[in-house]
């Protein structure tokens, strides 16, 4: 059996597996702790989804609540907990974005069979 990406050789260091963005260095990222009123305000640009990296979790939050969104799913409450990859808030800001942007939704690639209003945020 072909060994897997996610289980490398034990003496592999983290910084030979992987390089970091540019974006990981800049203390003006690091520093910010993003608010859910952020997202409601306008003031987080789609920009913010290329810092995210869509773990299990938030693939879930994203593919289940995009389903709600266009009447797809009677499902109307989901259970967020913290994980690695996409807090609470993180991945609710990340599903407002992706409903409110279908021109970018296409590049994601679990969602890319659910149709959505254009806009499903009122403004």
């Amino acid at each position: 059996m072909p060994s897997l990406a996610l289980n490398p050789p034990v003496n592999d260091s983290l910084a030979s597996l992987c390089t970091p963005r540019t974006s990981v260095f800049q203390g003006s990222k690091n520093d910010t702790a993003l608010d859910l009123t952020d997202f409601l305000n306008g003031t987080i640009s789609i920009d913010f989804l290329d810092e995210n990296f869509f773990t299990d979790g938030l693939n879930q939050l994203v593919r289940f609540g995009l389903r709600r969104l266009a009447g797809k799913s009677d499902q109307g409450i989901f259970i967020l907990s913290q994980s690695m990859g996409g807090g609470k808030t993180h991945g609710m800001i990340t599903l407002g974005l992706l409903a409110q942007n279908p021109e970018i939704r296409k590049n994601i690639w679990a969602i890319t069979t659910i149709q959505v209003p254009n806009r499903v945020m009122s403004g």
